[in-house]
């Protein structure tokens, strides 16, 4: 049984988790704008905000302004790329992954894979209901955003019942519906009229003569279009003369959220990570075991097969990306970072890695070849860190 300090140490995880859905911000559009934002960063580790918000600005030449700027880095934030350590924003071991991606894999294809992960895994539950709702006849922007907002409302009551019927002690309990209220308490006063009131010291001027319903139907167009460009640039949509279809890709995700449990009622719903659940020591909505790269490889490589590394071959091609992986100015990375980089170029062949095997074997590495590679202390994340000796570390090679 969990005790009330370690429910209370997960609560940003419970936050982010039960409801897949990165909140209201500027900055939604373009999916590729974060891998760039994770090239801009990397060379300045550690980076002040104010100094990465004037390279956006400066490198972007669509973003208008800070706000904006300050946007872009919220949502790489919530697609989990960047951290802040101290006072100063680094990446995290997933942003280190997809930089090495971006150095490994001069095609695109496997950040593609990565960052259709990662829409799945931070913003799913909007995301995918919003790619289903465009297999069922909805283009217009303004239906498929009201649509999207009872789907949403409808996963939050799912999420409820199940709370209410199987999760115990009641502290348990009582902290996943207390989470569950305030995201329905947010997203209904994004909703309310009523409540649309300008605050004119922060409001842009062009936006103060709107009416409250014209800033809900903006708040549904900021919420629809980014995401449905998200989905044509990440291979899941594509725009015809007719309006919005999916391709073979969107409708593969689609089958594989169905054969995964993720389908329930006409709706897209997904479950804790299976290592929060394990943390709380709850029974999860569903089983949420490296359901993320197993999707994604059923829907990019059109299975989803085990793959294990022999213990030479892991240590290979962790010598192959190290140097891109490795936190910089460290001899150092997080095991973390491998598994992504492996899982995205896994995923492209219809295979994924199980994350908790990957974990043990790593460890293994270090009592086998202790002579090449080590293991450090934790830091950061939930991961191990690993590190090569001078000797065992070659140049970059292709994966």
């Amino acid at each position: 049984m969990a005790s009330i300090l370690e429910v209370g140490q997960q609560l940003p995880l419970i936050d982010r988790e039960l409801l897949r859905r990165i909140g209201y911000t500027n900055g939604l559009s373009d999916i590729w704008r974060f891998a760039r934002v994770v090239e801009y960063l990397y060379p300045r580790i550690p980076c002040a905000l104010p100094v990465l918000r004037e390279v956006i600005m400066h490198e972007e030449k669509a973003i208008d302004g800070a706000k904006y700027a300050q946007g872009v880095v919220d949502v790489a934030r919530a697609l989990g790329l960047l951290e802040q350590v101290g006072t100063k924003l680094s990446l995290s071991a997933r942003g280190y992954a997809l930089h090495a991606l971006e150095q490994l894999d001069l095609t695109g294809e496997s950040r593609r894979v990565f960052l259709l992960m990662s829409v799945m895994e931070f913003d799913g539950e909007c995301t995918l209901n919003l790619l289903d709702l465009y297999t069922r006849g909805h283009g217009e922007t303004a239906d498929v955003g009201n649509h999207l907002m009872t789907r949403l409302f409808w996963i939050m009551n799912a999420k409820q019942e199940w709370a209410e019927a199987r999760l115990y002690p009641r502290f348990v309990r009582d902290t996943i519906l207390g989470e569950l209220s305030k995201a329905r308490s947010k997203l209904k006063g994004a909703l309310d009229t009523s409540k649309k009131r300008l605050n004119l010291s922060r409001t842009p001027i062009k936006e103060r003569i709107l009416t409250p319903d014209q800033r809900v139907s903006r708040f549904l167009e900021h919420t629809v279009i980014p995401r449905r460009g998200w989905l044509l640039d990440l291979g899941c949509m594509e725009e015809n003369k007719t309006g919005f279809t999916l391709t073979e890709v969107g409708s593969r995700l689609l089958n594989a959220l169905r054969a995964n449990g993720c389908y329930r009622d006409g709706c897209v719903i997904l479950p804790l990570s299976q290592s929060l659940s394990d943390a709380l020591q709850i029974e999860n909505f569903s089983d949420g075991t490296d359901l993320f790269w197993r999707i994604t490889a059923m829907a990019v490589g059109t299975s989803a097969d085990i793959i294990r590394y022999a213990h030479q071959y892991l240590l290979t091609r962790i010598k192959e990306m190290y140097q891109h992986v490795k936190l910089y100015g460290f001899n150092e990375t997080e095991s973390a970072s491998v598994f992504h980089v492996l899982s995205a170029m896994e995923a492209l062949r219809g295979q994924y890695i199980p994350q908790a095997e990957f974990e043990q074997q790593i460890s293994e590495l270090a009592r086998l070849f202790s002579n090449e590679v080590f293991l450090l202390r934790q830091r950061r994340g939930q991961g191990g860190y690993i590190a090569l000796k001078r000797g065992a570390q070659e140049g970059t090679a292709s994966l």
